[in-house]
């Protein structure tokens, strides 16, 4: 239970820490054009580590 709570504040962390750093950040690229990136890296990495926690649950 506790692996999964810590797993879950670090992905929560992880979130954060990207849409803070995509509205910081200036490019050519559009705002939304970035947070979609964004969105899509976390997502992958949020399937990644249920992936994981899921087979280590097994």
């Amino acid at each position: 239970m506790k692996k999964t709570t810590s797993m879950m504040l670090g992905i929560g962390a992880g979130v954060a820490a990207a849409a803070a750093g995509t509205m910081l950040l200036s490019n050519k690229d559009g705002v939304k054009a970035q947070a979609g990136r964004k969105i899509h890296q976390m997502g992958v990495a949020v399937e990644r580590a249920a992936d994981r926690a899921a087979s280590e649950l097994q």
